[in-house]
Order: structure tokens, then sequence, then C-alpha cells
């Protein structure tokens, strides 16, 4: 009878190259985390405009009417544009960002700034259909969405002569 002897495992050597690449992967992965973490999306700064809110917003909406949207069938990102430019204007003549806010929101925020009721139906019947294009899939009729363009445009003309910085840092 043989005395007991003992026997030494090794690890085979694929055991090291596997782990070492394994440890590889995840410091990879741990600094593309990082890195994209850090590089956040930096917010559209709206207030950083060498045009005023007025003349700007008059030259968004020509440009969006010379895009001629609604002649390609594009409906929804006309709207989409529309209400857009209408939030910037509205964000930068209170000096608030309200690019984030619903429609109701945007109405209870424009009565809050005692705007009159006829400005504020005009509004509502434009963002309303804004809505109805980009989430119930309602195609209007182009006049209709010509209509809310010019709408806009009139809004936005009575609201700058509405909305001057002395009436709004009084409120």
């Amino acid at each position: 009878i043989k005395p007991i002897i003992d026997v030494k495992y090794e690890w085979p050597l694929w055991y090291y190259l596997a782990a070492a690449d394994a440890l590889l992967l995840l410091v990879v992965l741990f600094l593309l985390l990082v890195k994209l973490l850090k590089k956040k999306k930096k917010p559209v700064d709206i207030f950083n405009s060498k045009l005023t809110p007025y003349d700007e917003a008059l030259k968004l909406l020509n440009d969006l009417q010379a895009q001629q949207l609604l002649i390609k069938g594009e409906a929804k990102q006309f709207h989409i544009k529309l209400t857009d430019i209408f939030k910037r204007f509205l964000s930068r003549k209170n000096g608030t960002v309200l690019s984030n806010l619903t429609s109701n929101d945007l109405l209870l925020k424009m009565q809050a700034m005692n705007i009159t009721p006829a400005l504020i139906s005009i509004a509502a019947n434009n963002l309303r259909l804004s809505d109805a294009v980009k989430f119930a899939k309602y195609q209007p009729p182009v006049q209709d969405s010509e209509e809310a363009l010019q709408n806009t445009k009139r809004i936005i003309e009575q609201l700058d002569a509405f909305l001057n910085p002395q009436t709004i840092n009084s409120k």
C-alpha cells in the first residue's frame, strides 16, 4: 500500500487569461459609463440670442412657412415646430423656461400673466389643434394648419405689445 500523495491543483493558463480579459472589459465599460455621464447634454439656452424675442419668433415662423412641410405632408412636424416657436417666444418674454409645460399648463400660465381672454382662446385653439395632430394622429386640412400659423403670428404680435419687460417685472 502506497502512502497518500498530495496533489497540487493548478489552474490552466486560459483561466488567468479569461479573468484578465473580463477585468479589462469591466474597466473599459466603467470608463465609458463615466464618460457618458459626464457628457450630459447641455440644455439649449433660449435666452442667448442676438434677436429680440419678437424678431426671432417672426423669423422662425417665416422659416417654418418656407419649409413647406404642409405641402410635403408633414403636418406633425409642422405643428411640433409651431408649438415650439410659440413656447420659445413666451419663454423669452417671460424670462422663464416654458418649453416643458403641457398645453393646459401653458394656458394657465398665460392666464396668470393677465393676458386677455380673447388671445388665450385663440392660443388654446392652436395648441389643441397641435396636440391633436401630434398625439392623436389627426390630419387637419392644410387651410387649418395655415390658419394656425397666421393666428400664431397675430398672437405673437399682440403679446409682444402686451408683454413688455415693465409689465412682467411688476407682477
